[in-house]
């Protein structure tokens, strides 16, 4: 296990692992918490005004928790598998991890097909995790413009969320500069 640095309570905190890992982690008064999905719906909980954002109904929790596992497990992977090479490697696409990525894509382009969010009527947990993961593809300039839905929501998330440029765009911004300077 990593060593962990704070002093703070419920702080965002550095675990560092093994070579050049790091996690993003919370220290909650002693409970330290990584794994940013872990750490949103923990914080959902914690200071949730309702229950929208990560419902106490064990069928709407569980479709948000359909969406967050979907990510980690199936598409955060696939956008990780393709991207990965082409950012830091130098690598041309790989046709076959584009197929994969798109599969996972369409998957999330059904999901919103019924409804405005990804796990149902209401922005959720799941819409915060999957809206990183979809949108470190334009650090690449990859393009979502066959998935309508996805371009949609999107657009529809960065209108909501105040923190949007700050927390994500700024971010995405600097993985776009860093690939130029490799190029």
């Amino acid at each position: 296990m990593g060593k962990v640095r704070s002093t703070q309570p419920l702080m965002t905190v550095v675990l560092s692992y093994g070579k050049g890992k790091v996690n993003t982690t919370i220290n909650d008064s002693g409970f330290v918490l990584w794994e940013s999905r872990a750490i949103i719906t923990y914080l959902a909980d914690l200071y949730g005004k309702d229950d929208v954002f990560y419902p106490s109904n064990r069928r709407k929790r569980a479709v948000v928790d359909r969406m967050l596992y979907f990510d980690m497990g199936s598409l955060y992977r696939a956008i990780i598998d393709f991207q990965i090479p082409i950012m830091f490697r130098g690598e041309e696409p790989d046709a076959g991890k584009e197929r994969v990525l798109l599969e996972k894509l369409a998957f999330l382009e059904q999901f919103l097909t019924d409804y405005p969010y990804v796990a149902g009527e209401n922005l959720t947990v799941a819409d915060l995790s999957i809206l990183a993961s979809v949108t470190f593809l334009e650090a690449i300039d990859f393009t979502l413009s066959s998935f309508p839905k996805i371009e949609a929501w999107l657009q529809r998330l960065r209108k909501e969320l105040p923190y949007y440029q700050e927390r994500n765009q700024d971010a995405i911004e600097e993985g776009k500069r860093m690939l130029s300077e490799r190029k």
